[in-house]
């Protein structure tokens, strides 16, 4: 049932209860009816129009259209990785996280070179690593999840850096455009008013972005793989979040719609 038609249901209760009304509130009733009834009769049939996606033309692309052919790599052996979550291919390299936060680097053949820091709760340590970006000009690496209110830098060797301090707590996806860092908080039981923040690789705020979602999660805390997905497509990083129908790119720093 809709909102308002809830609304006059329960003034309908009241103005029929036993209990007395006072004039004033009497008059806001009345108010209340003639803005819903202003309301319903605002927008015509011929004013609204529909889209039905089902029924626009669909365009099919087909693998071979984007691709020559598929290689597979194993990977040194399959007992040194659990579920692989992501892979970014960067000077002939691939670094490779899994779900369990061990994060290696092989050579194009498959063979494994080395492992990017590692998990624990020391200095240059990680609890878990939720995302990770590599700026392909200096091949630094920047992890995100290992402290949470932290990014930590290491080199491709896998040698701690430094760690960069973040505003907000509970950043879990990172990317990186024009050189800056892109980072997507988590918004759990604690509403974020900014959910995005473009940062430089020292860890200073070139922009915050506003939250679109204003709705509150609640108390529980649920979280998503992929709650804001992010990549990199002809030079430019874009990325999706889990409720939105859009992807967008960044450009600068104005996010632009690239497709519904």
């Amino acid at each position: 049932m809709p909102p308002f038609e809830k609304l006059k249901i329960e003034i309908m209760k009241n103005l029929n209860s036993k209990n007395s009304i006072p004039v004033i509130f009497n008059h806001f009733v009345t108010g209340i009816f003639i803005f819903l009834t202003f309301l319903s009769c605002s927008k015509t049939e011929s004013e609204l129009k529909t889209i039905d996606i089902l029924e626009n033309n669909r365009s099919e692309i087909k693998i071979s259209d984007l691709i020559d052919n598929i290689e597979y790599i194993p990977l040194a052996s399959d007992s040194l990785l659990a579920y692989i979550m992501k892979v970014n291919y960067i000077n002939n390299n691939f670094f490779v996280k899994d779900n369990k936060s061990k994060f290696l680097r092989f050579t194009e053949e498959g063979k494994l070179i080395n492992q990017i820091g590692k998990r624990g709760r020391g200095p240059g340590e990680y609890r878990y690593a939720s995302d990770f970006a590599i700026d392909h000009e200096t091949g630094k690496i920047f992890i995100i999840g290992g402290k949470q209110e932290q990014i930590m830098v290491f080199s491709p060797e896998g040698n701690f850096i430094e760690a960069l301090n973040l505003s907000k707590k509970h950043a879990t996806s990172i990317g990186i455009s024009e050189g800056n860092l892109l980072l997507f908080y988590f918004d759990g039981a604690q509403h974020n008013e900014e959910n995005m923040e473009l940062l430089d690789t020292k860890g200073n705020i070139i922009k915050s972005y506003p939250n679109k979602y204003e709705f509150e999660r609640g108390r529980a805390t649920v979280q998503f793989a992929g709650e804001c997905v992010m990549y990199s497509l002809k030079g430019k990083l874009h990325f999706k979040e889990i409720f939105s129908d859009t992807i967008f790119y960044l450009d600068g720093q104005k996010m632009v719609p690239e497709m519904i």
